[in-house]
């Protein structure tokens, strides 16, 4: 007697998918849409600096993004003592940056300015935002001592000057300040006799700050990338302590030129915002620095920030 062949249901039904697995596999895709672009726009404004605009696109397809210069925008400027006159700008391919005509636009101290950008295909188009542009403010005294003594044998010729920087009482309220330490770049000369003549170039460096008096300033808010950011109201009292590395001896040579500059700027709310976002990112090891990714904005319709700022200087000869 022989036995009659079965086939059971679940096995052709597992045939039959492998088969169509297998012929149809090159026609299987994940269709993932293109977002729409976000747009940001960066400038800052200061009397008598060169106006400089950056405007990026980040889009994304799929799991990837690209950032691009935006080369296409209409940009202007309007403000205080236009007269509503709208001054244009104009993409510099070369900086990749918009600039803009030094005689036509000139932004001072206590004036407010808007800027407009109108992007081509962009579903939001106009990009837009406005800034006061702070009062100056001035140093009051600046106090500096060297602790450590010049030494010879020292191959890395530092030192350690502990600062304190007392302000004047702001002209304006809220106060947001930057103060960044720069030293005097000395030109080295051979005169015909051989004798070593040493002048001021006219430029500056900037300075290392090492450590910071958190006790003293009790500011959560003070931190030392490209200087120290200060929000005044948060400020015990008018006084200002850190430390600089001089990274070359002080000499006791009446020759030998050791200065320090010290410009306070008086920042915009926004620009000061921006700053303090940006460091907190750089504290909290993530991403490096990007244009278009900023947790802070005030652009109307896109990211970034539209700041300003005013500048006093103050120089200090060392001893």
């Amino acid at each position: 007697m022989t036995r009659s062949k079965r086939w059971y249901p679940g096995v052709w039904l597992l045939f039959a998918l492998v088969c169509v697995m297998f012929s149809c596999r090159e026609d299987f895709y994940t269709l993932v849409p293109e977002t729409q672009p976000t747009y940001s726009l960066f400038a800052e404004l200061s009397p008598g600096a060169p106006v400089e605009v950056v405007i990026l696109s980040n889009a994304a397809f799929g799991s990837e993004s690209t950032i691009l210069h935006r080369e296409d925008a209409d940009l202007n400027l309007t403000g205080s003592g236009m007269q509503g006159k709208q001054i244009p700008l104009a993409y510099d391919e070369e900086r990749q940056r918009y600039l803009v005509d030094a005689q036509l636009f000139k932004p001072r101290e206590k004036g407010t300015y808007e800027i407009k950008a109108m992007i081509p295909g962009a579903e939001m188009d106009t990009l837009k935002s406005r800034t006061y542009i702070p009062a100056i403010n001035r140093i009051k005294d600046i106090s500096i001592v060297s602790n450590t003594r010049y030494r010879v044998s020292d191959q890395n010729f530092n030192h350690l000057l502990k600062v304190v920087v007392t302000l004047n009482d702001p002209v304006e309220i809220p106060a947001y300040f930057q103060l960044i330490p720069r030293r005097a770049i000395s030109e080295f000369r051979i005169g015909q006799n051989g004798n070593v003549h040493i002048t001021d170039s006219g430029e500056y460096e900037n300075m290392e700050i090492t450590a910071i008096n958190a006790a003293r300033n009790a500011v959560n808010q003070l931190v030392h990338t490209e200087g120290l950011f200060v929000d005044f109201s948060r400020l015990d009292g008018q006084r200002i302590e850190f430390s600089l590395t001089l990274r070359r001896p002080l000499s006791e040579a009446k020759d030998i030129l050791d200065r320090i500059q010290f410009e306070l700027r008086s920042l915009s709310p926004e620009l000061f915002a921006y700053h303090i976002q940006l460091h907190r990112r750089k504290v909290s090891q993530q991403a490096d620095y990007s244009y278009a990714i900023t947790g802070y904005t005030n652009i109307d319709n896109g990211n970034g920030v539209f700041g300003s700022f005013s500048s006093s200087y103050t120089s200090v000869k060392l001893k």
